[in-house]
């Protein structure tokens, strides 16, 4: 991933690339930085010592998923720019149509995958979350509130990039198995938040 003013700009640019499903990831980030300031509020204070490793623990798991959302948010782009090649091939002959095709359905799979995995990677952090609304500092369970907006909102965000690419794939088992797998994701996703929210505003 670039600097973040650069990213912003690309992103405010006519360009369709990088767009929703890169900007996800980017959310995702933005919610993973706010576990990270979280979990250090806690950890080392006396009142939470009981929960320090728990916290420790955090830390290093979103620190290893922030990681892997920076380089989602590059393959995000790569793998939008590959479907946009495809749909650009020529398609006079049967051969060039065959081509273009299989060329097109390859770049739909990982225009599928790249989205899902910045959702995957976003619920990962949301229950990461949950533990911080419970006993993370209490002075900060508004900033793991906004941490578990920010990451519903992201993997929401992704999986738009998902729907939107399923209509163009041919396999119909294929994409009815992954519509499917959405929802179930989808109900998980809102059930997680929703237990987070309550723990939160009980506390406000």
């Amino acid at each position: 991933m670039e600097g973040i003013e650069d990213f912003l700009e690309k992103l405010a640019s006519p360009s369709p690339a990088p767009g929703g499903g890169a900007a996800s990831a980017f959310v995702s980030i933005v919610g993973a930085s706010l576990i990270s300031m979280v979990s250090q509020l806690t950890i080392g204070k006396k009142n939470y010592a009981q929960y320090d490793e728990e916290m420790k623990g955090i830390l290093e798991k979103e620190r290893q998923i922030e990681k892997e959302l920076r380089s989602l948010i590059d393959e995000d782009e790569k793998a939008f720019n590959a479907i946009m090649e495809a749909l650009k091939m020529p398609k006079e002959t049967e051969e060039q149509k065959r081509m273009r095709d299989e060329r097109l359905q390859a770049a739909l799979r990982t225009g599928i995958e790249v989205p899902w995995n910045i959702a995957k990677k976003s619920y990962e952090l949301l229950t990461l979350v949950e533990p911080l609304a419970d006993h993370g500092n209490k002075n900060a369970v508004t900033d793991a509130g906004s941490a578990a907006l920010f990451l519903q909102a992201a993997i929401k965000a992704a999986l738009y990039n998902v729907k939107i690419n399923l209509k163009m794939v041919k396999d119909e088992e294929y994409a009815a198995d992954q519509r499917m797998k959405m929802n179930v994701f989808l109900e998980n996703t809102d059930e997680t938040f929703e237990r987070i929210k309550k723990k939160v505003e009980e506390k406000l």
